[in-house]
Order: C-alpha cells, then sequence, then structure tokens
C-alpha cells in the first residue's frame, strides 16, 4: 500500500511539472520583434531600440560611429487585433501612410513598387536635414508583410548614398542592397 501510495504521490507531481510547463508565459512580443534583428544587424555596427504600445511594438536600428556608414532600419510589428483583409493593407499604406511616416526626411520620392505573394515592396528615395543644414541623400526599402490575422509587420530600411558634404557615397547602394538581402533574402529589391 505504501509503494502505491508512493507512485500516486510520483505521478502527481510529473503531472504538475508538466502543466507548469503548458503554462510559461507567451515571449514578450518586444523580444520577438528585437530577434527579427538577428543576423541581420551586427552588434558593433548597430544600436538596437525597442518599444511596446498598444498598437504596435517596434524595433529600430541605427548605425554607429564604429560602422564608417550612416543607415537606419525601422520595424513596425502594427497590431490589426480585430484582423484586416489584403486589399484593406493596400488602403491602408497609402501615398498619406508614407507621408506621415517621413515626415521628417526632405524630398522622399517613391521609385519603385512590386509584388511577391502578398509581401509588397515600396522602394524610395529621399534625403534628411540634419542640424548642421546638411543634406544626405538616402536610398529606401520598406516591406509590408502581413505576418499572421491580427499582425503586418513593415521594416524599412535606409543607406546614405551621398556624404553630408554632398559628394557621392558608391558604397551605399551595394550595402543597402546587402541588408535587404539579409532582411528578405528572396525579396530584396524590386530588380531582383
Amino acid at each position: 500500500m505504501r509503494n502505491l501510495l508512493l507512485l500516486l504521490v510520483c505521478l502527481a507531481a510529473v503531472g504538475t511539472v508538466a502543466l507548469a510547463q503548458d503554462d510559461e508565459p507567451e515571449e514578450r512580443e518586444l523580444i520577438t520583434v528585437l530577434k527579427m534583428g538577428e543576423g541581420v544587424f551586427e552588434t558593433g555596427l548597430w544600436q538596437a531600440s525597442g518599444s511596446e504600445l498598444l498598437a504596435s511594438t517596434t524595433a529600430t536600428w541605427q548605425s554607429t560611429l564604429e560602422s564608417g556608414f550612416s543607415a537606419l532600419s525601422f520595424l513596425n510589428y502594427i497590431h490589426f487585433d480585430t484582423g484586416y483583409t489584403l486589399d484593406g493593407l493596400d488602403d491602408f499604406f497609402n501615398d498619406a501612410w508614407f507621408e506621415q511616416s517621413f515626415a521628417n526626411w526632405e524630398e522622399v520620392r517613391k521609385t519603385n513598387v512590386c509584388f511577391d505573394d502578398d509581401i509588397t515592396l515600396h522602394e524610395f528615395t529621399l534625403s534628411y536635414l540634419d542640424a548642421n543644414g546638411n543634406l544626405t541623400d538616402y536610398a529606401m526599402r520598406y516591406w509590408v508583410d502581413p505576418l499572421n490575422e491580427t499582425r503586418v509587420r513593415t521594416w524599412h530600411i535606409a543607406f546614405a548614398t551621398t556624404f553630408s558634404d554632398g559628394t557621392p557615397n558608391p558604397e551605399g547602394q551595394e550595402q543597402l542592397d546587402e541588408y535587404a538581402s539579409r532582411i528578405y533574402p528572396d525579396f530584396a529589391s524590386c530588380a531582383a
């Protein structure tokens, strides 16, 4: 009888451990979003930050001074908690969306848009006016990627194609191509 009681206690303990493992909390969405940059952005060359809001979770990667280049990447994990339609996404990510998204940039010009299944890629050229009055030109790729029924990932990356003195930066476009292929290996550009 004692062995039977000991066996029942052991089985109850194993069942409790199994239940506890099933009830582990999900990973915070902020961690999930920041992890999307793993394998894309090298720690010494990029500084990462992120935030959680009711309507979205975001991550930003900014090139460091040590990197030797000027670049920015922003991932917006947008919450559509009541769902969305693909046609509705086309209406949502319209010219007004991009005008608002790039309000701090100068001379924003969409140069291309293309599609791969449900993913849309918008390509831009734009300029940034720094505090010293220097205008730097950038090339940007901006993906709109519906991930599931309630989340859409927008992810853009921009590299300087001129230096702050206005001279061309021939490596900027090559760097954009390289990092874009890390973000979307099968859909890095509209030219691919």
